[in-house]
Formats: C-alpha cells, structure tokens, sequence
C-alpha cells in the first residue's frame, strides 16, 4: 500500500512552501495578462498541474491493480488448493474410512461365522436357564460358592492327620504310606460329603415329580460305607494303641514270635476305646461339615447353577465378542477422524487467510477512495492558490472561469 501511495507522496506531503510556489507562479501570469480576461479554457499551468496529477494518479491506479491482481491470484490458489487438495483429501479419508468399517465388519461382525456360533451358544443356553426359571419361579440359590472348594480341600487335609496313627499299625515303619492311604481315605470322605451334600440338596425340588427312592438308597449306602469305614479306622486306631500300651514295641518288634500272642490278641477285639472313639467323632464331624457344606453350596434344582453359569460364560463370550468388535471400530474412527480433523483445521486456516486477503482487498478499494479524495484536495489547493497569486497581480479582470469550482473538473479526471 505505500508503495502505490509513493506515486502522490508529494501531493500529499506538500507544504505552505509548495503552495506559496503556485501563488508565485500566478502572480508571474497575472503581470503578463495569463490567461486573458476573455479566455475560457484554463492556462498552461493549470493544465501542467492536472496533467501531472493525471499521471500520477494513473500510475497509482496501475500500481494498485496490479495489488488488486495478486490478492485475486492468491485467493484464486487458496480456493484451489481447499478444492483440489483438501476437499479430495476430505473425500478419500470418508471414501477409506466406509471400506475400512466395511472390512472390519467383514471379519468382526455379526456376519462372521464365529460371531454366529457365539449367539447361538448364547441363545441356546438362555432358552435352557429361561425354561428352569420358568419352572422353578426363583432365583438361583446357592451360598459359599468361592469359599466351598477351598473349604472342602481344608476337610480333606484335616483328615490326613487325624487317620494317619490308624494306618500305622501296619505302616508304622513307612510313615509316608500311612499319610498317603489317610489322605487318600479323607479325600475319599470329602467326595462322599460332595455327593451325598448334593443329593440332598436335590432332593428338595418339588417341581418335578420325581421319585427319588433310588437316590435315598443310594445316600443311604454311601453312609453306610463311609460309617463302616470310620469304626474300622477308629478300631485299627485303638488296636494300635493297646499293643503300644502292652508291649511299647514298634511294628518290627511285633513280628517276632514273643509278640506274636500280644498282637492277635489285640487283633481280635473290635470294640473301641476313648482313642478310637475321638478319631470316630473327628471323622464324622468332617464328614457331616462336608455334607452340610455340600447341601447349601447347592441349588435345589440338579441343572439351575449350571445352566446360569452356561449362560454367564455364553453371555461374557458374546459380550466380549462384541466389545472387541466395537474397541476395533473406535480405535479405526479416531484414527480417521485425526486425520479429517487436520484436515479440517487446514481448511478453515486457508478459508480464513482468504477472508483475510479479501478484506485487504476491501481496504485497498477503500484506500483508493480516500486517496481520490486527498489528490483531488491537493491539486484544489495548487490551482487555487495559482489563481489567488494571477489576480491580484494582474491589471485587468480575472477570466471567467477563475470563479468556477475546480473540484468537478478534477472529479471528471481524476477517476
């Protein structure tokens, strides 16, 4: 902009010094009758004063053009670039983004095959808990279910202990023959308490008509085993203990022929003493523990718990099925929407460069009105001052035409 103002800097620049010249001037004209009274056209410095004007007025004109010019070029680029670049790069990210969702959904979504497996497993196992629910018309009842096996495998143990000196009547010199058959034996009891536990429990749904005489019995025999198995224990314990009192031999001294009559005596008698009869009581206070344990870990319905827990699997496979899918498709959109979001951001940066191009555009139009208005006041003061200088040196009257307003002559040249 200063360098199109550089063509009128000294019209605008001009001072009292300037203006006394043209007075000068005139009063020289004035001396020698220029312009003559009669004249109608102005006089030659006039005319020099608007040429000149004229020309530089031009020359700013051009030059501002030309400004006018590379503004529109640089708009006109912008507007490429936002077309050709960003609109088409705006196109390709939306066009990759619906063939990228389209093949993750191919491979992940509900279309594939083991997504379908997956429901199917899930429906099937909704149907089979949703008909239980429908006949039992409660909800699921269990208790102590992260506490029961740990506490059933503690009842196991504890019977390692409390069985070992009964196997040691015959294992006396092998120890860990004796804690393997004890824990072997209180496994086999914790297992019987499972079972028997269990059943009981199942015994307890009325819904079905179910005749559950067999599974009596059966409990019943498993009782039965598992009572025999504690006397014979308790009595091996006790039979220990009395050839131990007698004789305080170990197991090799008994197989000599001095103690042969002590330990068949022992032998013979199955009745139990205080010893055995606290390795009875222990037994059956794991044992009846395991089976009251057992009995509230379970739902009376023998398939409710598990088919829940079916569909509690099917349903966290489906859900994770389904979260793995939609983490897939969140992480493929952020991704493009980085890429659309600089993209963008690129947009409205070149938009807004050329709204600002555009109002320097506009203030250059602008400038150029009061710049008009400026030259036009300069070359005013010029010719006034010329005809204030003509008349009053001259003889004769000033020409008509020095009464006129020079501003509209100037409006029709300086356009």
């Amino acid at each position: 902009m200063e360098e199109t103002e550089s063509y009128l800097k000294k019209y605008f620049d001009q001072n009292q010094s300037d203006l006394r010249r043209y007075y000068r001037m005139g009063e020289a004209d004035g001396k020698d009758e220029i312009p003559p009274t009669n004249a109608s056209n102005l006089s030659g410095v006039e005319i020099e004063i608007i040429n000149d004007a004229e020309t530089a007025w031009i020359k700013f004109k051009n030059a501002n053009a030309i400004q006018h010019q590379k503004i529109a070029e640089e708009v006109e680029k912008t507007k490429v670039e936002i077309e050709s670049e960003i609109a088409v790069s705006l196109d390709k990210i939306s066009e990759d983004k619906n063939q990228e969702l389209d093949l993750l959904d191919a491979q992940y979504g509900m279309g594939t095959a083991e997504y379908k497996s997956i429901k199917q497993n899930h429906d099937s196992a909704e149907q089979e808990l949703s008909e239980i629910r429908k006949i039992v018309n409660r909800p699921l009842q269990v208790k102590f279910v992260k506490s029961y096996l740990p506490f059933m495998v503690i009842l196991a143990l504890a019977e390692v202990p409390v069985n070992r000196l009964a196997f040691e009547l015959f294992f006396e010199q092998s120890p860990i023959i004796s804690l393997a058959l004890s824990g072997a034996v209180g496994s086999l009891f914790v297992f019987f308490a499972h079972i028997i536990g269990g059943q009981l429990r199942n015994t307890q749904f009325k819904e079905l008509n179910t005749d559950h005489g067999k599974t009596h019995l059966t409990l019943v025999a498993l009782v039965a085993m598992s009572l025999l198995v504690m006397y014979f224990l308790s009595v091996m314990r006790e039979q220990l203990v009395a050839v131990q009192a007698s004789a305080n031999l170990n197991l090799e001294d008994m197989l000599n022929d001095e103690s042969q009559s002590a330990v068949s005596g022992g032998m013979a008698s199955l009745t139990i003493g205080s010893k055995g009869l606290m390795l009875l009581l222990l037994n059956l206070a794991i044992y009846v523990s395991g089976i009251l344990m057992a009995y509230f870990r379970h739902d009376p319905h023998p398939q409710y718990e598990e088919a829940a827990v079916r569909h509690q699997k099917a349903r966290d496979a489906l859900l994770k099925y389904q979260k793995n899918f939609e983490s897939k498709q969140i992480e493929m959109l952020r991704e493009f929407n980085q890429k659309h979001s600089f993209n963008k951001t690129l947009q409205r940066k070149r938009e807004a460069s050329i709204e600002s191009i555009t109002r320097n555009s506009e203030a250059l139009r602008n400038n150029a009105s009061i710049t008009r208005e400026k030259l036009i006041d300069a070359i005013s003061g010029r010719i006034r001052n010329y005809r204030d200088g003509n008349t009053s040196s001259r003889k004769t009257n000033s020409p008509a035409y020095f009464g006129e307003s020079v501003y509209a002559l100037l409006e029709e040249r300086i356009k």
